[in-house]
C-alpha cells in the first residue's frame, strides 16, 4: 500500500499540503489579533485544513498531473483482458521515428527492447521478445499481428529528438477491438534516456492493472544504470548484438558501459551473450575457450548482482548447454520455471537442456507449453523430434533461419534424397571455405553422391573445430553410415564428454544399426544410460513432471521417454 501510495505521488502531496496548512496557521495565530480576528479563528482553520487533507489524498490518489492536464490514474481505468485464466500477451513493437537523426535512431529498437526486458520477470505478464516483435512494422495492423503473435495488447510509439531532449509518444492497444487504452508522451534528455523507460514500463503495468508482488515491484525498479552514459552505451550495443557480423562490436560498448556502471547487471548479462556466440564461431579453439570462461564470468556477475534477472537465466542456459551443463542448465531453468510458468524463453532453454539429457518427451512438452505463450517462438524443437524418430515432425519444425543442414537431413530420412541433395548443392557455395558449418553441408552432400571417402575427409578435417555436441552426435552417425566405424564410435564418445548423453536415438536411429554389435557401443551405451537415468532423477526433483505437462489432448502429466530398449 505504501508502495502505491508513493507511486500515485500522494505522500509527496500531502506533504507538501501539511507543510503549507502548517504554515498559514502559524501565520494566522501570530497575526491573526493584530488583523482583528475573533477568538477560535484558528481552531476553525485547523478543522478546515484537516477536511482539506482528507480531499487532497483522495485527489491525489484519483488523478494524476500531465501535459494534458489533471488525467484519472491509469490503474483506475478498466484493465484490458487477457486470454480466460491466463496472463495478458504482450508486443512491443519497434517505435517509428519521425524525423531521421543518426545519434538517436538506434532508441527504435533498444529503448522497445529494454522495456520488453524490463517486464519480462512479471507473474502476469507473457512478453514478446523482441526479435519477434522486429519482424512487424510500427505502422502494422494491430488486427492481423493479434492473431499471427497471439497476443491480447501492443504497445507502439513514436520518437522525436528536439530541443536537446528526446520525446515518446507511446500507445496501449487492446488488439482484440482496436481500444485506445491510454497514450501518454514522455519527454527526457538526451544525457537521462533511462526515465523514459522507467516511465513507459510503468505506464504499462498501471493501465493493465497488474497483479503484481512485492518482490516484482522492486525487480522493476532494480536494475538502475549509474550514470546517464552507461545506459546509453548499453541501449546502443543492444541494437548491433542482434547482428551476426556485429557481435565484437556490441561487446566493446558493453564493456565500456561497465566500465561506467560496474554493478549494471543485464549489460553484464548481454556482454556474456556476446562473448559466447565469438567463442562458439572463433577459429581456434584457444579463442574459443577465452571467450567461453569470459562469459561464464560475466554470467556469474550478472546473477550475483541480480538473481532474479530472466534474461540472465535465459541466456546462461546456452553457455551451460555448450560446455556439457546441459542437467545443470535443466535443474536451473525448472527452478526458474517453478516461479513464474509463463516466461517462453525459459521453456525454449528447456526444450534444448532436455534434449541433450535424453528427455525427449519432456523436451517436447516445453516446446508445446512455449508454443502456447508465444505461438511464433522458435526452440530448436526439430531436433528434438528428429531423436524421437518423427523425421515428418522435423522436417514440418524445422527453423528458416537454421545454418541449412537440418532440412536437409530431414528429408534424407524421409527418403526424399534428391530434394535434399538439390538444397546441400545450391547452399554450399554460399558459405566461405574456412566455415566449420561446411562440415555438416559438404559432409552429408557427398554422402548423398556416394562419395564416402570425400564425407569420411571432410568430417575429419573439420571436427577438431567442432564445440557443438549434438553436432558431434550428427556427423558421427553419418560416419557409421558410410561404414567408418572405428570414427563415428571416436565421434560418439566425444560428444558425450561434451554433454551429450541423449539416449533414445541411440537405441532407435537406423544409421547406427552397423555400431550395435560392437562392444564398443554397448559399453558408450551403458555410459549414456548412466548419465540419462541420473538426469531423470535430478528432473524429478527439480518438479520436472508437475512443470512440463503435456498440452496435446488436454493437461495431463509429462511422459518420459523410456530409458532402456
Amino acid at each position: 500500500m505504501f508502495a502505491e501510495l508513493r507511486r500515485r505521488h500522494v505522500v509527496r502531496v500531502a506533504g507538501f499540503y501539511i507543510v503549507g496548512a502548517w504554515a498559514v496557521l502559524q501565520a494566522a495565530d501570530v497575526i491573526g489579533p493584530e488583523l482583528g480576528f475573533p477568538d477560535g479563528t484558528v481552531g476553525v482553520l485547523f478543522w478546515l485544513a484537516l477536511a482539506g487533507l482528507g480531499i487532497t489524498i483522495v485527489l491525489a490518489w484519483l488523478f494524476e498531473r500531465t501535459p494534458g492536464g489533471l488525467q484519472r490514474d491509469p490503474a483506475d481505468r478498466p484493465a484490458v483482458q487477457g486470454a480466460p485464466g491466463g496472463p495478458r500477451r504482450l508486443m512491443v513493437l519497434p517505435f517509428r521515428v519521425l524525423r531521421p537523426d543518426v545519434e538517436t535512431d538506434f532508441l527504435a529498437f533498444s529503448l522497445p527492447d529494454a522495456i520488453t526486458s524490463n517486464l519480462a520477470g512479471l507473474r502476469s505478464l507473457v512478453v514478446r521478445s523482441s526479435m519477434a516483435a522486429a519482424r512487424y512494422e510500427p505502422t502494422a495492423d494491430l488486427r492481423v499481428l493479434a492473431q499471427e503473435a497471439g497476443v491480447d495488447v501492443v504497445l507502439t510509439g513514436t520518437l522525436l529528438r528536439a530541443n536537446g531532449e528526446i520525446e515518446v509518444r507511446a500507445q496501449l492497444a487492446d488488439v482484440s477491438d482496436g481500444t485506445l487504452l491510454w497514450s501518454h508522451t514522455s519527454r527526457a534528455s538526451v544525457a537521462n534516456l533511462f526515465q523514459l523507460q522507467e516511465q513507459v514500463t510503468q505506464r504499462v503495468v498501471d493501465s493493465l492493472a497488474l497483479p503484481i508482488t512485492a518482490r516484482e515491484e522492486d525487480q522493476l525498479r532494480r536494475d538502475h544504470p549509474a550514470s546517464p552514459r552507461a545506459y546509453e552505451l548499453y541501449l546502443r550495443a543492444n541494437e548491433l548484438s542482434y547482428k551476426v557480423n556485429r557481435w565484437q562490436e556490441a561487446l566493446a560498448l558493453y564493456i565500456e558501459c561497465l566500465d561506467e556502471d560496474p554493478k549494471y547487471a543485464p549489460a553484464w548479462a548481454r556482454a556474456g551473450r556476446c562473448h559466447r556466440l565469438l567463442g562458439k564461431y572463433a577459429e581456434d579453439n584457444e579463442g574459443a575457450q577465452r571467450e567461453a570462461t569470459r562469459a561464464e564470468g560475466a554470467f556469474l556477475r550478472a546473477l550475483e548482482l541480480n538473481p532474479e534477472l530472466a534474461l540472465t537465466h535465459s541466456l546462461y542456459s546456452d553457455l551451460e548447454i555448450d560446455t556439457g551443463r546441459a542437467e545443470q542448465a535443466m535443474t536451473r531453468l525448472l527452478t526458474r520455471l517453478g516461479t513464474n510458468r509463463d516466461q517462453p524463453e525459459i521453456l525454449v532453454g528447456l526444450v534444448q537442456a532436455c534434449r541433450y539429457c535424453g528427455l525427449l518427451d519432456a523436451s517436447l512438452n516445453a516446446h508445446h507449453l512455449a508454443r502456447e505463450l508465444d505461438p511464433q517462438i522458435h526452440s530448436g524443437v526439430a531436433h528434438s523430434f528428429f531423436m524421437s524418430g518423427d523425421y515428418g515432425a522435423a522436417l514440418a519444425a524445422c527453423n528458416p533461419v537454421d545454418l541449412g543442414y537440418v532440412d536437409a537431413i530431414m528429408l534424407t530420412m524421409l527418403g526424399r534424397r534428391s530434394e535434399a541433395l538439390a538444397l546441400l548443392r545450391a547452399r554450399e557455395p554460399g558459405y566461405p571455405k574456412g566455415s566449420p558449418v561446411l562440415i555438416y553441408i559438404t559432409s552429408l552432400r557427398a554422402l548423398l553422391e556416394g562419395k564416402k571417402e570425400e564425407c569420411v575427409e571432410t568430417i575429419r578435417r573439420w571436427s577438431p573445430l567442432q564445440r557443438d555436441a549434438e553436432g558431434m552426435f550428427y556427423t558421427s552417425r553419418q560416419l557409421a553410415y558410410v561404414g567408418a566405424h572405428d570414427e563415428a564410435m571416436d565421434g560418439l564418445e566425444r560428444a558425450l564428454r561434451h554433454g551429450y548423453f541423449c539416449l533414445p536415438p541411440l537405441l532407435t536411429d537406423p544409421w547406427l544399426d552397423g555400431l550395435r554389435d560392437s562392444l564398443r557401443f554397448r559399453r558408450h551405451v551403458d555410459q549414456v544410460r548412466e548419465r540419462h537415468e541420473r538426469a531423470l532423477v535430478s528432473f524429478g526433483v527439480a518438479g520436472g513432471m508437475k512443470l512440463l505437462v503435456a498440452t496435446r489432448g488436454g493437461r495431463g502429466e509429462a511422459k518420459l521417454a523410456p530409458t532402456t530398449g
